[in-house]
């Protein structure tokens, strides 16, 4: 078993999604997404080579520019702007799940940006990642780097449900 930290996923994260859309170099995709990668959006294959697929096939103008990251054990979430996809650019936060070193699961939340001067509720959608207010404990100042709640798991990702891998054989007898 490859163990990883938050941290170290969270630089995993940044690596592959830039590197995979800004530049169109898959080699940290192809090492870090594990091949039989659960992908939850409906409009994305599975597996690595579906993902790998999809993002080559995105224009050359597709550029993704990450705003902020938060790892809380095996899970990572990315919000971030893409551009060049669409006609408008799209605002996206993406959730993924780490098992021994790679990415296995991929959950995600995407919206058209509204720009600032049509946002009824103030600010544009992505923060200045250097302004963002610090996570902190609560009754305290003190930041902890990390959320403080975790995204619930759906019936396929829970805990008790981790091992073997999504999908291989070890499923619920319903």
């Amino acid at each position: 078993m490859n163990q990883t930290t938050p941290e170290q996923n969270k630089a995993v994260i940044l690596e592959v999604v830039t590197t995979a859309v800004n530049r169109r170099d898959f080699a940290a995709l192809d090492k870090y997404v594990h091949p039989d990668y659960a992908q939850h959006n409906p409009l994305i294959p599975g597996g690595r080579d579906g993902v790998r697929g999809f993002w080559a096939s995105l224009p050359d103008a597709a550029r993704y520019e990450p705003a902020a990251i938060i790892a809380e054990g095996d899970l990572v979430m990315a919000h971030g702007r893409y551009s060049g996809v669409t006609d408008k650019p799209l605002l996206s936060v993406d959730i993924f799940q780490f098992r021994d070193g790679q990415m296995v699961a991929h959950w995600d939340v995407v919206q058209e940006e509204v720009p600032a001067e049509q946002a009824t509720s103030g600010p544009a959608d992505v923060p200045d990642p250097a302004a963002r207010p610090r996570v902190t404990r609560p009754g305290t100042t003190r930041p902890t780097g990390r959320a403080e709640h975790a995204p619930a798991y759906c019936s396929r990702h829970r805990p008790q449900d981790r091992a073997p891998l999504h999908g291989a054989s070890r499923r619920r007898e319903r």
